[in-house]
């Protein structure tokens, strides 16, 4: 560990936080869009259904976007440092999936069950 590592740690912390509030308000520009009146306008009833879907498909990719950063955000924030290099190192290439396990027991209990309700939930909207 050194000092540098630790800048570069909270530089990533910092660059996705910005990015899941970014994400956040766009997400919520499209969910006004899509209960407001933006596809009352004159316009052929099939467009209109066109529209409202491709909308709906966009909020869900932006859905699983920011629940992919806030899962990053939380293991940048929890899981980094030693442990997880020497974690990393001991499981190789082949362990990605036990390496991703392992950084979620980082996580406080009440963070790791807001993740897991917002995967519920954006699972459920898919």
């Amino acid at each position: 560990w050194s000092p540098q590592a630790q800048q570069c740690t909270e530089d990533a912390t910092g660059s996705a936080t910005t990015w899941y509030h970014h994400l956040y308000k766009r997400r919520q520009h499209l969910r006004g869009l899509a209960a407001g009146g933006v596809f009352q306008a004159p316009c052929s009833p099939s467009w209109v259904h066109i529209a409202k879907r491709c909308l709906q498909v966009a909020l869900t990719g932006l859905d699983w976007l920011l629940f992919a950063c806030q899962l990053h955000v939380l293991l940048l924030k929890y899981a980094r440092g030693h442990a997880f290099d020497a974690a990393a190192q001991q499981l190789g290439a082949s362990g990605d999936l036990e390496r991703l396990r392992w950084a979620m027991t980082k996580l406080p209990p009440a963070k790791l069950c807001d993740l897991q309700n917002t995967f519920l939930n954006v699972l459920e909207s898919t």
